[in-house]
């Protein structure tokens, strides 16, 4: 809830704090060398097996350096040089670190080089990197370039990850929101992965899913993250900016496999993971957070039904997202449900705000304004769970909570659930309130 004191809206105040504190303890705790940056942070242990890691941040956007930068760039659009120096320091360090990333994430949007990608172009987008320093703009294209190269040259290779997390409908959706800065050629390379998308698709009954490439006799997911929802939305990204009818019939397909699971009592979709049939009796796991379940899902469906003009995908949205609102008011309630942007308040409140703004429903955006104001509260008092929160990076830490924050204050160019925002093509925001 918004309030004034002496004519001042206190909550927007404290937005606004709360993203210069994050920002502050991002800056405090960088280590600096040779013109690189980069922090500490938990990791998550390799093959997901044993306890989390307290490394250095790899070069990724999902836990690593890019994400970071991402935030820092949002936050130096206001005039905070020092977030700026500080980006372009952690772009750098990603730049030099970029070839550990495993093989099978390579392409993707947050765990691989497009991520890289979108947080290069980010630089390139914000006013403080246009024409300040040569260096700068010399590194960012000639680093965008040998990433373009090396995503080229895995778009002719048949594919092995699929999904946006990893695979290659995150790196069509990267390459279209980076094409702003680096050129309409992207969209020739984003051809080609979606192309090999729909060859390595399954398609029962018209309806296209994909196989967990290291699990392949498990169920095709559902979900945005790793799901049919991802492949689904880099098809309609690529038929908004082609306007070739056959990536509108691979986005429905897509989307056709999720409808089939869709549980009209729970009002989502199952969580499929681990699963190598639908069980017989008992009821199927749900969540509903960006990675898994309604709200990433809604997100999918409220963008690629107005890129489709398509109405059975808006209303489906509609459910979703009235599905993620009782979660969040739950969330609102309770002592603590998670920050994070991943599989926490701040991600679902922006898919929210997100679907308030494409759908026209004041009541998402209401909700996802509590949320910011209940956020902006807890980082003022420093009150997360320090396991949860000992990292900056976007998607489970401070700079996801603060890019999510500077979202309420104003429109910005990037998300970090869906760069599609780059190109602000949408409606925008001010003080929460669709303008």
């Amino acid at each position: 809830m918004e309030w004034t004191l002496n004519g001042t809206n206190v909550a927007i105040d404290n937005r606004r704090l709360a993203v210069d504190q994050i920002a502050l303890w991002v800056t405090d705790t960088a280590f600096h060398a040779g013109g690189r940056s980069t922090w500490l942070g938990v990791q998550p242990p390799p093959e997901a097996q044993g306890p989390p890691i307290f490394s250095s941040v790899g070069p990724d956007l999902y836990h690593g350096g890019s994400g970071i930068a991402l935030f820092l760039l949002e936050h130096a659009a206001d005039g905070a040089d020092e977030s700026h120096r500080l980006a372009l320091g952690a772009l750098r360090h990603a730049a030099q670190n970029r070839a550990h990333i495993p093989a099978g994430s390579r392409l993707g949007l947050h765990a691989g080089l497009s991520g890289i990608l979108l947080a290069l172009a980010a630089a390139k987008a914000t006013p403080a990197g246009r024409n300040d320093n040569e260096e700068d703009d010399v590194f960012v294209d000639a680093t965008a370039a040998e990433i373009l190269i090396a995503i080229g040259s895995a778009a002719v290779a048949p594919l092995t990850e699929f999904d946006i997390v990893n695979g290659a409908a995150g790196a069509v959706i990267g390459l279209l929101a980076s094409r702003g800065a680096f050129g309409g050629e992207l969209i020739a390379v984003a051809e080609r992965l979606a192309t090999g998308l729909i060859n390595a698709a399954l398609v029962v009954d018209g309806a296209m899913r994909w196989p967990e490439p290291q699990n392949p006799l498990r169920l095709p997911l559902t979900g945005l993250s790793h799901g049919a929802s991802g492949p689904g939305l880099a098809f309609a990204e690529l038929f908004s900016a082609t306007g070739d009818e056959r990536w509108r019939v691979a986005a429905r397909a897509a989307f056709a496999y999720e409808r089939g699971w869709f549980s009209e009592s729970m009002q989502n979709w199952p969580d499929l993971r681990k699963l190598r049939a639908a069980p017989k009796s008992g009821s199927l796991p749900y969540l509903t957070v960006w990675c898994h379940g309604a709200a990433g899902i809604g997100l999918a469906r409220a963008i690629a039904g107005e890129l489709l003009n398509d109405e059975q995908l808006r209303d489906e949205a509609r459910i979703a997202m009235n599905t993620t609102m009782r979660w969040v008011d739950t969330a609102l309630d309770t002592p603590w449900a998670g920050p994070t942007m991943c599989h926490g308040l701040a991600g679902n409140a922006e898919i929210l705000r997100t679907g308030s703004e494409i759908l026209s429903q004041p009541q998402w955006g209401r909700t996802a304004a509590l949320a910011s104001d209940s956020l902006s509260e807890s980082v003022l008092r420093a009150a997360f769970d320090e396991g949860e929160m000992a990292t900056p990076g976007l998607m489970l830490g401070w700079s996801g909570i603060g890019l999510f924050l500077l979202g309420s204050l104003r429109s910005t160019k990037f998300s970090a659930l869906h760069p599609r925002w780059v190109q602000n093509e949408y409606p925008s925001t001010k003080n929460g309130e669709v303008v």
